[in-house]
């Protein structure tokens, strides 16, 4: 059995671009990949566009959370995915 492809999302304030990125690739990769997302400035709460945005497509990011990108420094990761400026620095 092949391993899980395992995938990070990093965007500026980990509150709702890089979390529905990584819930729909979750949702598209199935097993096939292990995803997470992280901010470089994170929110401490989603923002409420992207949780309207969420509800009314049924994207479900209950799995993750906001957090800096130093607490999945210790993560093996084989892609990294920047969404924005910030992010990519």
């Amino acid at each position: 059995m092949q391993r899980a492809c395992r995938i990070v999302f990093v965007c500026t304030g980990n509150a709702g671009r890089s979390q529905i990125a990584a819930a729909l690739c979750q949702r598209l990769g199935g097993a096939s990949v292990i995803v997470r997302s992280a901010g470089v400035e994170p929110w401490d709460h989603l923002h409420p566009m992207a949780v309207k945005l969420r509800t009314e497509r049924g994207i479900d990011v209950s799995p993750f959370y906001t957090k800096h990108v130093t607490a999945i420094l210790d993560k093996t990761t084989d892609i990294v995915i920047t969404i924005g400026d910030p992010a990519k620095k």
